[in-house]
């Protein structure tokens, strides 16, 4: 049960976090590991029996969406002119 508040709570703070961050280029790709998130909670609750045999592939497989999309965002910013 955890593991469900964990990603629920992660995804909107990123959604909303990304709402912040709209005038950036590549804003787009925080708000889709944020909706990944709410998606993997929304999984986990569908199927409780996954969170005990899964942990660490759904929690590998949303700080890698979380740190690409933040990486690439800031690669992006950071090669704009100033």
């Amino acid at each position: 049960m955890f593991m469900v508040v964990f990603f629920m709570i992660q995804g909107i703070a990123e959604i909303v976090f990304s709402l912040s961050i709209r005038p950036f280029p590549c804003w787009g790709w925080v708000p889709g590991s944020g909706i990944l998130g709410v998606l993997i909670s929304v999984w986990l609750l569908a199927n409780p029996g996954m969170s005990l045999l899964f942990p660490r592939i759904f929690m590998g497989v949303q700080f890698l969406a979380e740190g690409f999309s933040i990486g690439f965002m800031a690669w992006t910013i950071r090669k704009e002119p100033a």
